[in-house]
């Protein structure tokens, strides 16, 4: 008789917004975006219970925590630790306590990990990514021209450190790596360099969501996973035996 491996899974959820263990003055309460909101934290560890397993890895593209300090971001990263699988975090615009790298490294729980210039290998998987930048820079063209060129080369950074051998190649950026899917961009050019197999994102709520499917372009398979877009579920992206 033959006894089936388990199955193990690649999951994604980003945009938490969190503000776990926050002062007043700095937790933000989402459900002034809608009543959906209410009690997200919640809605996200039951969902992330019922679906993720121990040695699952779950991809958190960006915007987890309202704090400024790495400090501030201590309980939210520690409920994340207590919750199954393992966590990789990339940076958001709203992530401001994402600074003074080396400290933050140190106060990261256990099972908790970040990407910042460099790439993480699980069971020959690599991940990578960066922060990206909107194409719709409220600042003009210029400040867009250059933050686009600072986060491809971060994003270079990044996905250059992917063992050649890797046998599946993740990105994680907040921004959409294009205007609109199928577009090709600086960043899609890059993640067809380094023959990237799946590319999460965030950053998009509401309205802004609907014309964002997932798609397959240039042999990667794009996926939209702000959290209130997936029903505050985690969203199932790769699985393996």
């Amino acid at each position: 008789m033959t006894t089936s491996k388990p199955v193990r899974s690649v999951w994604a959820i980003g945009d938490l917004h969190l503000s776990i263990g926050l002062r007043p003055e700095l937790a933000k309460p989402m459900d002034i975006f809608g009543d959906f909101w209410q009690d997200h934290a919640e809605q996200i560890e039951n969902a992330w219970r019922l679906a993720v397993g121990p040695e699952d890895i779950v991809l958190i593209p960006g915007d987890i925590c309202w704090g400024n300090k790495p400090e501030d971001a201590l309980p939210t990263l520690e409920w994340l630790a207590a919750l199954p699988g393992q966590k990789i975090l990339g940076r958001g615009n709203h992530d401001n306590w994402w600074q003074s790298i080396g400290r933050l490294r140190e106060k990261l729980p256990p099972g908790v990990q970040i990407i910042h210039n460099d790439a993480v290998c699980i069971q020959g998987m690599a991940f990578g990514g960066s922060r990206g930048w909107s194409f719709f820079d409220q600042e003009g063209g210029h400040h867009q021209e250059k933050m686009m060129r600072r986060e491809a080369m971060r994003l270079e950074a990044s996905l250059s450190k992917f063992p050649q051998d890797a046998s599946v190649r993740f990105a994680l950026l907040h921004f959409p790596p294009f205007k609109r899917p199928g577009v090709p961009s600086i960043f899609t050019d890059i993640l067809q360099k380094y023959q990237v197999n799946y590319c999460v994102y965030g950053h998009l709520h509401g309205d802004d969501c609907a014309s964002f499917e997932p798609i397959l372009m240039n042999s990667t398979k794009f996926q939209l996973v702000s959290s209130d877009y997936l029903d505050f579920s985690p969203q199932n992206i790769y699985n393996w035996y």
